[in-house]
């Protein structure tokens, strides 16, 4: 571990942290993580189909019980895909198949995307304080055990001590009132106006070289998470890259992270781009209080 910071919550919260960027901003019905609402009071939907990511894709049960409170557990939605190797210029879901779906989200106010960068996510800026960083969100919770973690590729700097914190956003440790509509999040924050300083998410520190490297971190490497200290691979919610911080070490950043893979020795690699991405708009569950119906058929393709 490198330096110490007085605190790690704003990387964990690619909810709080999407509603500062504009590059991420949500989709209708959505949530501060920039995911769309997968809220609802029944898990009871009937599921679509999905025909090789051409055909409509099913829309997910509802998720969040009542929809409006939490906890909530995890349905362990089975990955479809194990690969981003492009990343869409997106505001809303655009990776992924059938249930297991979600985007990109970037946050901080100085951050900003490269807009030309389709097959990488290039951010810059200067951190200034808490809160900067860019990550994969996942619409429903899932389960990602089969594998034993993941690898990307990425190059850049990021001020004298050139590290960045890697970490997986895991149920146990995700608040849910920052968005109960998302039915994601099983931990209760002690403080509901800074749900992310309880809330943390397990992370490992890694250096950060102006030439590419490729990077493998297990999730057991992943630490310092509360109430939970450990990522739990069955109830990941999303990856995340965030720039550590400590009060009057303002630095500039320039970041390019490409070739996400779960990692696993008997899997090959499945681009979640390419695997129905656009046929994954139907999210079950429309309600965000009781009396939301379970997810019907989607209707993307």
């Amino acid at each position: 571990m490198f330096r110490h910071f007085a605190s790690r919550a704003p990387f964990v919260a690619i909810a709080l942290a999407s509603v500062a960027s504009a590059v991420a901003a949500c989709s209708s019905g959505s949530d501060r993580s920039g995911s769309p609402n997968t809220g609802g009071a029944s898990a009871a939907g009937t599921s679509g189909t999905s025909s090789a990511g051409t055909s409509a894709s099913g829309g997910s049960a509802g998720g969040g019980g009542a929809g409006v409170t939490g906890p909530f557990t995890c349905p362990g939605t089975m990955p479809l895909c194990n690969a981003w190797l492009s990343f869409a210029q997106s505001t809303a879901n655009s990776w992924g198949s059938g249930a297991f779906v979600g985007g990109i989200s970037t946050f901080g106010t100085t951050l900003k995307r490269d807009a030309a960068s389709t097959d990488s996510i290039h951010v810059t800026g200067t951190a200034d304080g808490y809160g900067y960083g860019f990550g994969l969100y996942f619409s429903s919770c899932s389960d990602l055990s089969k594998y034993s973690g993941v690898s990307f590729k990425m190059k850049g700097t990021a001020g004298s001590a050139a590290m960045i914190l890697f970490q997986v956003q895991s149920n146990p440790d995700y608040p849910w009132q920052a968005a109960p509509k998302d039915g994601k999040g099983a931990c209760t924050a002690m403080d509901v106006t800074n749900p992310f300083g309880t809330c943390v998410a397990p992370s490992k520190s890694v250096a950060l070289s102006a030439t590419e490297t490729t990077v493998q971190v297990t999730w057991a490497e992943l630490t310092g998470g509360t109430p939970s200290p450990t990522a739990d691979p069955s109830q990941v919610v999303g990856l995340q890259w965030g720039f550590p911080w400590t009060t009057g070490d303002n630095y500039l950043f320039d970041m390019t992270a490409s070739d996400v893979t779960l990692v696993a020795s008997d899997a090959a690699a499945i681009d979640c781009a390419s695997s129905s991405a656009a046929g994954a708009t139907g999210v079950g569950g429309s309600g965000v209080s009781s009396g939301g119906t379970g997810g019907s058929g989607g209707t993307g393709g």
